[in-house]
């Protein structure tokens, strides 16, 4: 937290593994899979309970075990942070682990927790509809007119509403 890097963090991408990591570490070498879902809540005992709790039952009924940070951003805005993490070298873990993280973005919004960053697998989360997404391809367009920043990335305008979809037809 103070800005000086450590390997220390890196021991919870081997939670799965069962056996001791090489030095130097290297989940990548070493098949760690860890997939992050970061939603942002309110900074109340209630939100906090809630999406911990939306999240567990997810992440539990996937067989995985639920890895949860919160860290207050402001006293209004909670940060949490959701791990999934796996073993790369059992089969069909990484698919096993990619649904859960759709499941887990999917169950989290629909209660108005959304993710503050997004892993590739899940741009297409914010772009599924509904006020929120219509909010933020507003916002796109309206601050990215020329279309430079993540194109096709986060707001793509699949499901997009009638003035957001015809302006990014006219940029295109």
């Amino acid at each position: 937290m103070k800005g000086i890097p450590t390997d220390h963090p890196l021991f919870s991408a081997y939670w799965r593994k069962r056996t001791k990591p090489r030095e130097p570490m290297n989940p990548d070498r070493d098949a760690c899979g860890l997939l992050w879902c970061s939603p942002i809540a309110r900074n109340t005992g209630t939100d906090a309970l809630r999406v911990t709790s939306l999240a567990s039952r997810c992440i539990l009924s996937h067989g995985f075990e639920p890895v949860i940070s919160l860290t207050v951003l402001t006293d209004r805005t909670l940060s949490c942070i959701v791990s999934i993490t796996y073993d790369r070298e059992v089969a069909g873990e990484d698919e096993k682990a990619a649904a859960c993280y759709s499941d887990l973005l999917a169950t989290l919004g629909a209660q108005g927790y959304y993710s503050y960053r997004l892993a590739i697998r899940g741009m297409g989360a914010m772009d599924e509809g509904g006020a929120y997404s219509e909010l933020l391809g507003t916002l796109k367009v309206a601050l990215d007119p020329n279309n430079i920043l993540s194109p096709g990335r986060y707001i793509t305008g699949r499901t997009a509403s009638a003035p957001y979809a015809n302006a990014l037809a006219r940029r295109a």
